[in-house]
C-alpha cells in the first residue's frame, strides 16, 4: 500500500500501520512546490505567517488607504470588526496550525490498534484495505479542488449579501458596491478561510468514516482492560488533539456574535440557543466516531460478565469449601495467604468488567473538547455581566 503524503506517485512509501488525515491533495503538494511546507508538516511558522499577509494584512492596508480602518468614516470600521479580526489572525492561523498536532498524534492510531492486539492477523487485510480507501479519498484531486471551487464561487456571494452590503461597514462604498478592501475580503480573504474551515470538515469526516469500518471488524476486546473501555479507551485520548480545531471553529462562532451583540442586533440571551447548537454540533462531530464503537463495548461486556462470572462462581465455590466448610481447617496461615490475594484480584477483575463504559471515553475527555469550544464565547459573558461584577461572584465562589 503506497500514498501516505503527497499522491501514490510523488511520495515515498509509508508504513502500513501510519495514516495521517491532514497530509496529502493538491494545496500539499502545492504548498510543498513553493516551499511553504517540508513534509510532513514543517515550516508551520511559515505557512501561518503567510496565511496571515494573504487574509488579513491587505485587509488592513487597503482600510487604511481608505479611511475605514479607524472610527469616524464608517459604523464599524476595520479594526472594529471583531469577526473579521477573530476570522483572520485567530481562526485561520488556528486551522493551519492544528494540522502539525493532529498529524503526530493520530499516524499511529492504527499501529496501536495492532500493537494492543485489537486486530488479529487475520483481519490484517480488511483492516489496510480500510485504510487504503481513506487514503485515496484523502488525496483525491476531484474532492479538494472541487472544495477550491466551491468556496471561491459562492464565497464572494456570501460576502456581498444583504449583510455585507450594508453602509455603514468598512467593506462597501456610500454609494454601493465594495470598497477595494472589500472586494479583497470577498474574493481572497474569505474564500480562502473557508476552504481551511471545509477541508478540515472533510478530514473530520474521512476520521469518522475510518472509526466506522474500523468498529465494524471483529475487534479482541479484553474486558478487564482497566480503561474500562475493553483496550479502546486511547481513542479518547487521541480525540482531546483536536482541541486547537475546535478553538478555531468556536473563535468564528464567538466573532459573529460579538459582532451582533456590539452593534446591538443581539444580545447573548438572544443568541442561546445558536450557541447551544454550536456546541452540541461540535460534541457530535468530535465523538460520534468514538460511539461507533459502542456494540462492540456492549458485547464485550456482556461475554465477559458470563465468562468471568462463570470463573468467579467456581474460584469462590472452591475458596469456599476449603477455607470455610472444610471439616479439616488448612495446614497453611490465612494471614497473607495466596487464596485471599487472588480472590481479592478476581474481585477486582469483575468490578471492572461490570463497570465498563458504553463508549471509550469518560467526562474528562468530553471536558477537553467542551472546554475549548467555550473559551472563544466566554468574553461574550461581559456583554451581561460587567467584568468587576463577574470576579466578584468567582471571588465569592472561591472563596
Amino acid at each position: 500500500m503506497r500514498s501516505f503524503g503527497l499522491t501514490e506517485s510523488r511520495q515515498p512509501d509509508a508504513p502500513h500501520d501510519e495514516l495521517s488525515v491532514v497530509l496529502g491533495g493538491p494545496v500539499y503538494q502545492a504548498l510543498c512546490r513553493v516551499r511553504l511546507l517540508e513534509p510532513p508538516l514543517k515550516k508551520v511558522a511559515r505557512r501561518i505567517a503567510f496565511v496571515v499577509l494573504l487574509v488579513w494584512l491587505p485587509l488592513m492596508v487597503l482600510s487604511l488607504l481608505e479611511g475605514t480602518a479607524l472610527p469616524g468614516n464608517v459604523g464599524l470600521p476595520f479594526l472594529h470588526d471583531v469577526a473579521a479580526n477573530v476570522r483572520f489572525l485567530v481562526a485561520a492561523p488556528l486551522f493551519v496550525y492544528a494540522e502539525l498536532p493532529v498529524h503526530e498524534r493520530t499516524r499511529h492510531i492504527l499501529l496501536t490498534f495492532r500493537e494492543r492486539g485489537l486486530i488479529g492477523p487475520e483481519l490484517l487485510e480488511r483492516f489496510r484495505s480500510r485504510v487504503a480507501f481513506v487514503v485515496r479519498m484523502r488525496n483525491s484531486l476531484v474532492v479538494e479542488l472541487g472544495m477550491l471551487v466551491l468556496v471561491f464561487t459562492l464565497g464572494p456571494k456570501a460576502a456581498t449579501s444583504s449583510a455585507g452590503l450594508d453602509p455603514s461597514n468598512w467593506c462597501t462604498q456610500s454609494g454601493g458596491g465594495l470598497t477595494s478592501a472589500g472586494w479583497w475580503f470577498a474574493h481572497v480573504s474569505l474564500p480562502v478561510v473557508q476552504f481551511l474551515l471545509l477541508r478540515w470538515l472533510y478530514r473530520l469526516l474521512l476520521w469518522s468514516y475510518l472509526m466506522w469500518r474500523i468498529s465494524r471488524l471483529d475487534l479482541r476486546l479484553i474486558p478487564t482492560h482497566p480503561d474500562r473501555s475493553g483496550g479502546l479507551g486511547f481513542l479518547g485520548e487521541v480525540t482531546t488533539v483536536f482541541a486547537p480545531l475546535l478553538f478555531a471553529m468556536s473563535s468564528l462562532v464567538a466573532g459573529i456574535g460579538a459582532n451582533q451583540i456590539l452593534q446591538g442586533q443581539e444580545t447573548l440571551l438572544s443568541l442561546k440557543v445558536e450557541i447551544g447548537s454550536f456546541v452540541g454540533f461540535v460534541l457530535v462531530l468530535v465523538l460520534t466516531p468514538l460511539c461507533f464503537f459502542a456494540p462492540r463495548i456492549a458485547a464485550a461486556k456482556r461475554k465477559g460478565k458470563v465468562e468471568y462470572g462463570a470463573l468467579a462462581a467456581r474460584y469462590t465455590r472452591e475458596f469456599d469449601d476449603k477455607w470455610v466448610r472444610s471439616a479439616e481447617p488448612p495446614t497453611e496461615p490465612l494471614l497473607g495467604n495466596a487464596d485471599v490475594q487472588s480472590l481479592a484480584d478476581l474481585a477486582g477483575s469483575y468490578e471492572i468488567v461490570a463497570g465498563m463504559r458504553p463508549v471509550p471515553f469518560g467526562l474528562d475527555v468530553i471536558l477537553a473538547i467542551v472546554l475549548p469550544v467555550l473559551a472563544p464565547l466566554a468574553p461574550l459573558v461581559l456583554s451581561v455581566v460587567p467584568l468587576d461584577e463577574l470576579l466578584k461572584r468567582v471571588f465569592e465562589l472561591l472563596f
